[in-house]
């Protein structure tokens, strides 16, 4: 994994804000836009830097950020339970 995944908050059609409190315009390859709430956001390797854009994943909305990290946390440990 070249970029470590991000929660952000999405606001509206159009603005989130990021892991370091920035307010970012964003948008999907999907036409519809993203409800509001937390997102946990994914790029792809070959991605070199990283943008709100059409190669961004978005898996949400979570109610809170401790959903979203928690979900987060679930996928990082889930290799590791399957081995033990």
């Amino acid at each position: 994994m070249r970029h470590h995944p991000e929660i952000v908050k999405i606001l509206d059609p159009r603005r989130l804000i990021d892991s370091e409190s920035y307010e970012r315009v964003y948008w999907t390859a999907k036409p519809r836009a993203l409800s509001a709430g937390y997102y946990i956001v994914r790029w792809p390797d070959h991605v070199l830097r990283p943008r709100f854009d059409e190669s961004a994943s978005f898996a949400g909305p979570f109610p809170t950020h401790a959903h979203a990290q928690a979900a987060l946390q679930y996928e990082i440990e889930a290799p590791q339970r399957k081995s033990a």
